[in-house]
């Protein structure tokens, strides 16, 4: 193997703060940041506000972190936009979104306190207005809805709104030991009422971030329950404001707010396309007493589209310009790991390329009985990897952390999605960025994850298993931006 597979393995790490550090995934220069909100295309710039505390690495003092982009790669850190107003109770900022009328943007989001403004039974919903320069920010509506829309909700929450004949606002939170979304109205954005409780939860205590997609006559509501993030589809009854579902499944299949989470967003896309991202957050190594001087990441951007056989989801067409080069291109006879340990000169390991900021794309036609997999993030001896595993025995997708880092301090917990039996094609997309992977599966199944491994080789190969079905094609890229 030549030098140009190491092109990672040697990066000037005093560029940034630590190995596990994006290189293009946006996050602001230092501390702690989650959330994405109020996400919105204005004057040819795609905006992200963001969960983010200015003064350190941990989660506490959440304002709201700016950025701008051209092309939803390229980011411009700004001015923070939002910030507590201490002398009136607030010690948080919390999520929300954007909204426009009459060329004004309105930042919504939650504000809380603490005793009486507590997030369990005092949080409000608040406003901001620019000045049109998308940098200087007034507090217009404190609060924004009369408290009393809230009724017996708690932990009432992360407004999203869109536009029809009127305005509509999502609202989330907790309603009889039920997570639920509430529904509300207006013409203006300044007079609010209540429409009805949407969708209740018959499963978690507990619903965040709720979006709201439309598609013709169908609508998709995107949630995050504490438990990876969450879709239903069906049809909003504007008679009696009743939302029937029709489908339900998983957004993004995460351990808990340990990969993607808090969804949001973009409405106002110009070529008309519904963009999404969340957070990858930092959980699994919070545990650890090293300094980092950072946490979090916002997820690439993902294109989210309703066909006949349901919701899809892919990498925004914008993260192909990431491509810098072809690292591996092969088609039928891949070489394959079968995991025993081997040395530079040789062996049963065959790396097919090394890079620690990279893209998988593959196709396998994979049999009833067959298994697949996928080695990335791998040491040079191959004892420590990630594993993505397709395995029709027990017809289910694996994500195998387990040996994906030797720091015993660091979360590595299996992620398992279940998938219907029998034999099928795959299109798989995987795109990694040193800590983080994010997996696309037939545009149907996505897989988000931190890991964090303690080697920089970043070993990438296809592993051996019986039956392992039919590579109609492997490319591994480079990724920068």
């Amino acid at each position: 193997m030549g030098d140009e597979l190491y092109q990672d393995r040697y990066y000037q790490d005093k560029h940034y703060p630590d190995k596990f550090y994006p290189r293009y995934h946006y996050r602001p220069e230092k501390n702690w940041m989650n959330d994405p909100n109020g996400l919105i295309y204005v004057d040819g710039w795609y905006h992200m506000f963001y969960q983010y505390n200015p003064g350190g690495d941990v989660w506490g003092d959440i304002h709201w972190g700016h950025a701008k982009s051209r092309d939803l790669l390229h980011w411009e850190e700004c001015p923070i936009a939002l910030g507590p107003s201490y002398e009136e109770g607030e010690l948080h900022c919390y999520s929300g979104c954007a909204a426009v009328r009459d060329n004004q943007v309105y930042l919504f989001y939650t504000s809380v306190g603490q005793g009486e403004r507590g997030p369990e039974d005092g949080a409000q919903q608040w406003c901001a207005v620019c000045d049109g320069d998308m940098n200087h920010w007034k507090k217009i509506g404190k609060p924004a809805l009369p408290n009393e829309l809230r009724g017996d909700i708690r932990m009432w929450r992360d407004p999203f709104i869109w536009k029809e004949d009127e305005y509509f606002m999502l609202l989330s939170g907790t309603l009889e030991k039920r997570g639920c979304i509430g529904l509300y109205k207006s013409q203006n954005l300044r007079e609010w009422s209540f429409c009805s409780i949407l969708y209740t939860s018959q499963e978690y205590e507990l619903l965040e971030c709720p979006n709201m997609l439309k598609f013709g006559e169908k609508y998709v509501i995107l949630y995050a329950p504490l438990e990876g993030t969450r879709y239903c589809i069906g049809e909003l009854k504007k008679d009696t404001w009743e939302f029937v579902v029709e489908q339900e499944g998983v957004f993004d299949y995460s351990v808990g707010k340990r990969g993607f989470y808090a969804p949001n967003t973009y409405l106002t896309d110009p070529e008309g396309r519904y963009l999404t991202m969340g957070c990858l957050f930092e959980w699994d190594r919070m545990s650890c007493t090293y300094h980092r001087g950072w946490a979090g990441m916002q997820s690439l951007p993902r294109e989210v589209f309703l066909e006949e056989d349901g919701l899809h989801i892919r990498l925004a067409k914008e993260c192909r310009k990431l491509r810098k080069k072809i690292l591996y291109q092969g088609l039928d006879q891949i070489p394959h790991t079968s995991g025993d340990k081997v040395s530079e000169e040789g062996g049963q390991e065959q790396w097919l390329a090394a890079c620690l900021q990279g893209e998988i794309c593959c196709r396998v036609r994979l049999q009833e009985n067959g298994r697949f997999g996928i080695k990335m993030f791998a040491s040079w001896d191959g004892a420590e990897y990630t594993e993505l595993i397709i395995d029709h025995t027990v017809h289910k997708i694996l994500l195998d952390r387990s040996r994906s880092t030797q720091d015993v301090n660091v979360g590595t917990e299996q992620i398992e999605v279940k998938i219907p039996k029998g034999g099928c094609d795959y299109h798989i997309d995987i795109v990694l960025d040193h800590s983080s992977v994010e997996i696309f599966i037939n545009e149907r199944y996505v897989i988000s994850a931190r890991v964090f491994p303690d080697y920089v080789f970043g070993g990438i190969a296809v592993s051996e298993y019986p039956e392992r079905g039919a590579v109609e094609g492997f490319i591994v890229y480079g990724l920068a931006l």
